[in-house]
C-alpha cells in the first residue's frame, strides 16, 4: 500500500521504494522460518507411512498474482497489476522466485496544476529476482530488480545471510543492499541529461524466540545516499522575507501566485543523505489469533525525525478464512531546510536564492493515519498438495500537511486483490 501512495505523490519515488522493499523481502526469507510460531500439533511423532493428515513433502511451487488500486482527493490514481511465481524445498532448504510489476500512475494533482501543466500519465514497469540457500544453521538470501520508467532507470541488488543459535531459539540476521538510479527528464536521452544516486543499505538485527507463542525481532539499518535527488520537474514558489508570513499553511494555488515572486528556481536538495533506523517487532499468537505491535524510530542527515507505530491482529474466523484488521500512525519532523513560503535576500539589487529549497511536502512535517483490513479465503485445505487461496485488503489514509503550501490534508483509498497458489 505504501509503495502505491508514494507511487502517486512522488514519481521519482517508486523506484527507491521498490529497491528497499526487495531488500526487506530479502531480509525476509533469510528469518521467515523462526519468525512464525509453532504450532500445537509440532513436535508430534510420525510414522514412516505418510497420514492423510501430513503435509506434502519435496518442492512447492507457488504463484500468485495481485491487483491493486489507489486513488486520493489530490486528484492521483495508481492502477498496479504484479505477478509472482516461485519454487521452495523447506526440506532442502533452498528458494527462488521472480516478480514482475506495472505501475500505471495518472495525476492531475495541485502541484500540477501549480505550474499550469496538465494531467500526466506514466507507466512503470519493473522486474525482480530473489533466492535463498541454507539447509543448515547458515542461511544466504540474495535479490536483484530493475525498474524502468520513461524518465528513471533504477538497479539493485542485496545480500542477507543469517545464523540460527542456541537450538533456533536466535537468529542473527545481516544485509547489504546496492543500488544505482538514473534520472532524468520524460522525451531526453539520457545521454543529454540524468543525474546519478547511489544508495548503500545496510542492516543487522536478531530475532529472539521467547515463548513457543512469541517472537521479538530487534534491528537496526543504516541507508548512505550520494547523489542529486532533486526532481527536475519541481519549481519552487519564492517569497519576499516581508510577505511570507501572509502566507498561511494550507495557501490556495490562486494565492500563492498573487503573492510570490517571478523567480521559481528548480528544487535544489542536498547531495548527501544518511538515514538511520531502529525497529523492533513483537509477535504472539493465541488459540485463534496473532498479535503483531511495530515501532520504528527514524533520523536522518537532513534532520528530519520520525516514529511509526503499527499493530496487526489476524483473526481465525475458521479453519480456512482468516480476517486482519491493522492500523499504523507514521509522524515525522521536517527537514532543516524546509520552509513553507521560502524567502530571497536582495544585496545592491542581487538577488540570492536559498541554495537549499524544495517544495516536496514529504520533507515537511507530517502525519499519516492509516487504517486497514484484509480478508483470506483458503479454497483449499490447508495441508492439500495443490492450495488456493484469494486475499482481499481494503485501507484508508488520513494525511495531515502541517505546514505546506496548496493542501493541509489529504484522504486515499486503497484497494487490493490477489489470488494466490501453490502445489507440491
Amino acid at each position: 500500500m505504501q509503495r502505491a501512495a508514494a507511487a502517486a505523490t512522488d514519481r521519482l519515488g517508486l523506484p527507491r521504494l521498490l529497491a528497499r522493499a526487495l531488500f526487506a523481502l530479502a531480509c525476509a526469507i533469510s528469518i521467515s522460518a523462526f519468525a512464525k510460531p509453532a504450532s500445537a500439533g509440532e513436535g508430534a511423532g510420525s510414522s514412516a507411512t505418510p497420514s492423510a493428515g501430513a503435509p506434502p513433502t519435496g518442492a512447492t511451487v507457488e504463484a500468485s498474482a495481485e491487483l491493486s488500486t489507489y486513488a486520493d482527493t489530490d486528484n492521483v490514481t495508481v492502477v498496479a497489476p504484479n505477478a509472482r511465481a516461485g519454487i521452495r524445498d523447506d526440506a532442502e532448504g533452498w528458494a527462488v522466485g521472480a516478480r514482475y510489476l506495472v505501475d500505471v500512475v495518472s495525476a492531475a494533482s495541485v502541484d500540477i496544476v501549480s505550474t499550469a501543466s496538465s494531467r500526466w500519465r506514466e507507466i512503470r514497469h519493473a522486474v525482480s529476482i530473489d533466492g535463498a540457500y541454507g539447509p543448515g544453521d547458515l542461511r544466504g538470501a540474495g535479490s536483484a530488480s530493475v525498474s524502468v520508467e520513461p524518465d528513471y532507470l533504477s538497479i539493485s541488488g542485496g545480500l542477507s545471510p543469517s545464523w540460527k543459535l542456541d537450538d533456533d531459539h536466535v537468529t542473527l540476521a545481516v544485509s547489504y543492499a546496492l543500488g544505482h538510479d538514473t534520472i532524468g527528464r520524460a522525451g531526453t536521452p539520457f545521454s543529454v541529461f540524468h543525474r546519478t544516486l547511489v544508495r548503500h543499505q545496510m542492516a543487522a538485527g536478531a530475532s529472539f524466540v521467547l515463548s513457543p507463542s512469541s517472537v521479538l525481532w530487534l534491528g537496526a539499518d543504516v541507508v548512505v545516499e550520494r547523489g542529486d535527488q532533486s526532481k527536475p520537474y519541481r519549481y519552487v514558489p519564492m517569497f519576499d522575507a516581508q510577505v511570507a508570513p501572509q502566507v498561511p499553511p494550507g495557501a490556495h494555488v490562486a494565492l500563492v501566485n498573487a503573492l510570490r515572486r517571478d523567480e521559481r528556481p528548480l528544487e535544489q536538495l542536498p547531495t548527501e543523505r544518511e538515514r538511520y533506523a531502529a525497529t523492533g517487532r513483537w509477535l504472539h499468537r493465541s488459540r485463534w489469533a496473532t498479535l503483531r505491535i511495530e515501532e520504528r524510530l527514524y533520523m536522518d542527515s537532513w534532520g528530519q525525525l520520525a516514529t511509526t507505530t503499527e499493530g496487526r491482529y489476524a483473526m481465525d474466523l475458521s479453519e480456512r478464512t482468516t480476517l486482519s484488521p491493522d492500523v499504523r500512525l507514521h509522524l515525522q519532523s521536517g527537514a532543516s531546510f524546509w520552509q513553507r513560503a521560502p524567502t530571497v535576500t536582495e544585496t545592491d539589487g542581487a538577488v540570492m536564492i536559498p541554495r537549499l529549497r524544495t517544495g516536496d511536502r514529504e520533507l515537511g512535517p507530517l502525519a499519516i493515519l492509516t487504517v486497514g483490513m484484509d480478508l483470506r479465503v483458503a479454497l483449499t485445505q490447508r495441508l492439500a498438495a495443490v492450495r488456493t487461496a484469494f486475499v482481499v485488503r481494503a485501507a484508508g489514509m488520513h494525511t495531515s500537511f502541517i505546514d505546506a503550501l496548496f493542501i493541509s490534508q489529504r484522504q486515499a483509498i486503497f484497494t487490493a486483490m490477489a489470488f494466490e497458489g501453490a502445489f507440491q
